[in-house]
């Protein structure tokens, strides 16, 4: 990581253009952003919410849109007696070429998952604050599946694939053990979690078989499982650039691989994913999902009339429970909840992976103060302060 890292660096000091390095003020703070994690396209209704991992308020209002690009979107402050003057988004291909600005001080906020950024990033520039905040809770890590595709209509395939994966070891050798193993869209933490929730273990010889019980078998010797002629092909997309999300893809291309599926990982910016998502023209995605603690989060998504129900996810039982849960007591609406997330536990309509701990911020201590709550929550933008 560290070579990788250097080479960035060399290489985005001999790019950066005079021009660019004239137009970055010292009254305007500069957000790295990533083109597979953000949709530039998308900001301002982000601003008008929330913006992870700052929060803004509804009295964050005097920054208003003044142009937009795929490489650039800026906001101007109308209150001119306060800092900053801008607010610029600059989007990158990747993290580590946005983590090199960084370093050579061409941006002054970002933040990754990544542990070994982090500590490369120390290393490399020690003005550089380097501060943890804690993932929502529910925030997940999952590969979804479009449940159309009719790979993917069999609930005994879809647990196959993910019995398929060993969790353990990308939770080892990429997380670095910094997450919770999860099978299920709730994490155990979660007030809905419960111990008759199944746990979908490692275990590639019963992945073979169901998927052998399913139809699919290696009839023509190529190390790959076809039904009726059809082979097991499909694409995985992944956020373009996003650490460590490219690396993860990779391994699970292996796993299934090791059981006879092919599969092709391919990166998209954030738009392209939201579009394929809308479209419905996909396989899977490798993907974070947030689910809210609340029976209409989860209705959106899992519910066969939802307007996010991206996976095209169905099932009568699911679909009946919603329908109750609309006019049950208090009660009986949570246990209504529970029974939802069990049987889509069961369907694993995605395979759940992961729920990361923490993000890992990076920010320009030398320029910029008081953006920090004494608790260790980043505070708005609009209270940013930038040094004298």
């Amino acid at each position: 990581m560290k070579y990788v890292i250097k080479i960035l660096f060399i290489s985005y000091v001999c790019l950066t253009s005079p021009l660019l390095a004239q137009e970055i003020s010292k009254s305007d703070i500069i957000i790295g952003e990533v083109s597979g994690r953000m949709d530039y396209n998308n900001i301002t209704s982000i601003l008008e919410t929330t913006y992870q991992p700052v929060q803004f308020t509804k009295r964050y209002n005097t920054f208003k849109l003044h142009k937009s690009s795929p490489r650039e979107v800026v906001f101007n402050n109308s209150n001119v007696r306060k800092s900053p003057r801008k607010i610029v988004f600059r989007f990158f291909e990747s993290e580590l070429e946005m983590l090199a600005a960084l370093i050579t001080n061409e941006i002054d906020f970002t933040y990754s998952e990544s542990i070994k950024i982090a500590e490369e990033v120390q290393k490399a520039n020690p003005s550089i604050r380097i501060i943890f905040q804690p993932k929502p809770l529910n925030y997940v890590k999952m590969i979804a599946y479009n449940n159309k595709n009719p790979l993917f209509s069999s609930r005994e395939v879809r647990q196959a694939l993910t019995i398929a994966i060993n969790k353990h070891y990308i939770l080892r050798q990429i997380l670095d053990s910094r997450a919770n193993l999860t099978s299920s869209p709730v994490d155990k933490q979660s007030r809905l979690y419960e111990n008759v929730f199944r746990e979908f273990k490692f275990n590639p010889q019963s992945a073979i078989k169901q998927l052998q019980n399913a139809g699919w078998y290696d009839s023509n010797q190529d190390g790959i499982l076809e039904n009726r002629n059809k082979p097991f092909r499909f694409v995985l997309y992944y956020e373009k650039g996003v650490l460590p999300d490219e690396d993860i893809a990779r391994m699970i291309k292996l796993h299934w691989l090791r059981i006879g599926i092919d599969v092709s990982i391919q990166p998209l910016s954030k738009r392209e994913i939201k579009d394929v998502k809308q479209r419905g023209e996909y396989d899977a995605i490798l993907m974070n999902q947030y689910f809210g603690q609340n029976i209409e989060y989860f209705e959106d998504i899992f519910s066969e009339s939802g307007k996010n129900n991206y996976m095209n996810y169905s099932n009568k039982t699911v679909n009946y429970f919603f329908q109750l849960s609309r006019k049950a007591d208090n009660n009986t609406r949570e246990q209504l909840f529970r029974g939802i997330i069990n049987t889509i536990t069961l369907d694993q309509p995605a395979t759940f992976l992961f729920f990361i701990w923490i993000d890992w911020y990076f920010i320009h201590s030398d320029k910029l103060q008081n953006f920090q709550e004494e608790n260790g929550i980043l505070k708005p933008f609009d209270q940013w302060q930038l040094k004298k």
